[in-house]
């Protein structure tokens, strides 16, 4: 994927970590990276939490979309395995924060 998708848009993969953390497909290496981001992202956003707790916050994203959020994606990847290809769960993230929560 090119860098020119985040050039100039901090937070865009953090939403999309987001999104993939709301659907259980975050890495646990980047979990722990996120974690340690945590402090920093307090003092840029002026909020409190952890990071995922703060990426919510700042995009007043409602409590209850990750559980919504993996419901999708359990709904899509059934239907692209079903068709015999391979789900993407970075794909799914881009689009949906792209369609739905940077719009």
């Amino acid at each position: 994927m090119s860098d020119n998708r985040y050039k100039d848009k901090p937070l865009l993969r953090f939403v999309e970590f987001y999104v993939l953390s709301s659907i259980g497909e975050l890495s646990e290496e980047t979990t722990a990276a996120l974690a340690k981001t945590s402090p920093h992202l307090a003092k840029t956003y002026g909020r409190t939490g952890d990071w995922f707790q703060i990426i919510q916050a700042e995009l007043d994203i409602p409590p209850d979309l990750p559980p919504k959020l993996a419901a999708m994606w359990q709904h899509n990847r059934k239907k692209i395995l079903d068709r015999g290809e391979m789900p993407d769960a970075e794909d799914f993230a881009r689009w949906v924060t792209d369609e739905h929560l940077l719009k």
